[in-house]
């Protein structure tokens, strides 16, 4: 089989040369060969990493916000939570003729609504997940890109 390209050239091509001659080049080398799949390889994992530095900022960005809407909640929720206690135990106490049985019932509730707030918070989290999904993604399709070039190389030297 003959690997040999053919090169045509144009009629711009001054000096001594037949003008629409063609020309034999031989196929790179296998050292060429390697050479451009080492440096095509390193080019890839440095735009993976790029990549994966982006979306590991993205979702830093992200988690900060949820955790700040966290705190601003627990924080609202704890200052309303400070507020309305004394008026509810008052309040329940003065039903009840019992104020420890008023401040009991008013904590069980703030509890329960604390708990739901960080509970879906977390559960946020949760769903949008910690892992860079594109960027693993991107890399096992360099590594299966990679397999391919070298199954390649290596039916190369076989011939």
């Amino acid at each position: 089989m003959d690997r040999d390209r053919q090169v045509s050239l144009g009629p711009d091509v001054q000096g001594s040369m037949d003008v629409g001659a063609t020309y034999r080049t031989p196929e790179p080398s296998i050292g060429e060969l390697l050479s451009r799949i080492t440096s095509d390889t390193s080019e890839l994992v440095r735009a993976e990493m790029k990549l994966a530095r982006a979306e590991l900022r993205q979702m830093g960005s992200t988690v900060a916000k949820d955790a700040a809407k966290v705190g601003v909640g627990l924080g609202l929720g704890l200052a309303g939570a400070l507020a309305l206690v004394a008026f509810l135990v008052i309040a329940v106490g003065d039903l009840l003729n019992n104020y420890w049985l008023g401040a009991l019932l008013v904590g069980l509730v703030f509890a329960a609504v604390g708990a739901l707030l960080a509970r879906n918070a977390v559960a946020d989290v949760k769903r949008r997940g910690l892992k860079p999904e594109r960027t693993i993604e991107s890399l096992q399709e360099t590594t299966a890109w990679a397999k391919r070039e070298l199954a390649d190389v290596k039916q190369e030297l076989t011939r």
